[in-house]
């Protein structure tokens, strides 16, 4: 993983702007782990997708993250603080990220984690049943009944209804849910936490001052954006103090 450079930061907002949340979130994962292909990030387990994000926004602009949400009551505007080291430390258990067995009569169903793959596949089904269905099939890994392999066309109902359950937990267990509770009118609830979306809205927040840095800089030293992005913020914050003086 590398912490993303204010170049970074403006090349990921300049090809993502306008773009789907999700791509926009597959972009950021490409810039900060340049390591993994396109291929890999979009097979990551879907928790571990979220977890990536969290780490490398911590890399990137620091390991206190305030987040913001509205409250559902009253909307007023509700800041909170980002629990990132929990998020992190529940998917540092490679365990929690491992294939599943499941005994069901005597059949041997081995399950996995939903990718974002998955969910782009069944993205376009008629219905959220079929789709729900689909996303199910897609997780088994393999059913055997004596050692022997099982078609998957023809599953009995007690496989798939192990499977939902399994599903179920899958999902609850990758979900990040933050309990907030509003100072105005004291109405609580729980909001589901995307990663991706809110750094996101960092992102673009970053861009815009980076851009009114440069634009001061280069207006009043003739510099180039490159050489602007490439100072450290210390420095460059520095340089803007003296044209602002």
């Amino acid at each position: 993983m590398l912490p993303l450079s204010a170049h970074d930061l403006l090349a990921v907002w300049e090809r993502g702007a306008g773009r789907h949340p999700t791509e926009q979130a597959f972009l950021v994962l490409a810039a900060g782990y340049p390591e993994l292909s396109t291929e890999e990030l979009w097979d990551l387990p879907l928790g571990e997708v979220d977890a990536r994000l969290v780490a490398l926004r911590a890399a990137t602009l620091g390991p206190s993250w305030e987040g913001y949400g509205e409250c559902p009551s009253c909307r007023e505007r509700v800041e909170f603080p980002v629990p990132a080291d929990e998020i992190l430390a529940r998917w540092e258990d490679k365990g929690a990220r491992q294939d599943a067995v499941l005994q069901v009569n005597d059949m041997d169903v081995e399950v996995r984690w939903p990718t974002s793959r998955d969910l782009a596949e069944v993205a376009l089904a008629a219905s959220v049943s079929e789709a729900r269905r689909a996303l199910l099939h897609r997780s088994i890994v393999r059913v055997t009944q004596g050692g022997a392999p099982l078609p998957l066309e023809h599953l009995p109902a007690a496989v798939e209804q192990a499977i939902a359950e399994r599903f179920d937990a899958m999902e609850e267990n990758g979900e990040i849910l933050l309990d907030l509770a509003c100072p105005r009118c004291g109405h609580a609830w729980r909001l589901l936490f995307d990663p991706g979306a809110f750094f996101w809205t960092e992102l673009v927040a970053q861009a815009r001052r980076l851009f009114h840095d440069v634009h001061s800089l280069a207006r009043a030293y003739g510099w180039q954006e490159a050489d602007i992005l490439a100072m450290s913020p210390q420095r460059r914050q520095a340089y803007l103090a003296m044209v602002d003086a």
